[in-house]
Order: structure tokens, then sequence, then C-alpha cells
């Protein structure tokens, strides 16, 4: 994805999906990931229960609102507050490619527990 979006940004949303998705090679592959960008264990663990802790930046908080919107709730009602939440930290084009973005990551996770659940 040819985008402005911080990688780190990207590899938060791609944990999250993980822990949506209850993908374990997800979670392990970006949680691996973003210790290499310095982040805590702590933060790590509880990026699965972000709204319920003071952990995250309010720019993560609006990331995770916009992923759990799309991977499971898909509220109408949610859409308006979820780009109220985004609009102070990115583009409507960034919007569009992160929507995009979690859309693609959400598919290959899926795919891949799919796949790993046949495996074992």
């Amino acid at each position: 994805m040819n985008s402005t979006i911080e990688i780190r940004h990207l590899e938060l949303v791609r944990l999250r999906i993980g822990y949506l998705n209850n993908c374990n090679y997800s979670i392990s592959l970006h949680f691996n990931e973003l210790k290499n960008f310095g982040e805590t264990d702590l933060r790590l663990s509880l990026v699965s229960v972000w709204n319920h802790v003071p952990h995250f930046s309010v720019k993560e908080r609006a990331l995770f609102a916009l992923t759990d919107y799309i991977i499971s709730t898909n509220n109408d009602d949610e859409l308006e507050s979820i780009h109220t939440l985004l609009e102070p930290h990115f583009s409507n084009d960034q919007i569009t490619d992160l929507s995009n973005a979690i859309k693609q990551i959400d598919l290959w996770t899926r795919s891949m527990k799919h796949t790993n659940d046949a495996l074992s």
C-alpha cells in the first residue's frame, strides 16, 4: 500500500485484527513486529481490550474504533462518530486507505486462521 500512514499504526491494526479473528499466527507475527518498534508487552497485550484501558493515544483509539467497526459491528449509527474521531489525525484519502487495508488484512488473517486450523 502506497500511503502516508505510519507502519507502526498499520501493525497495531494488524494485531487488533489478529485478536478479533482469534488468529494466533497473526497475533504472534504482529506482536513481534511491534516489539521491534519499541512497543511494550503490556500495551501489546492490551490491544485486545483497548476500549477498557487508558494505554492508547486518541489517534490509536480512533484506528481501533475503525477496525472494530469494519470487522465486527458495522453499525451505521457508529460510522459518523468514528469518522469524527479519525478526522483530526487522518485525511479522507488516508481514512479510505485505512479502511481498505483493514478489509485486506481481515481477509488475509481469516485465510491464515482457516489454513492453520485445517493443518492442526
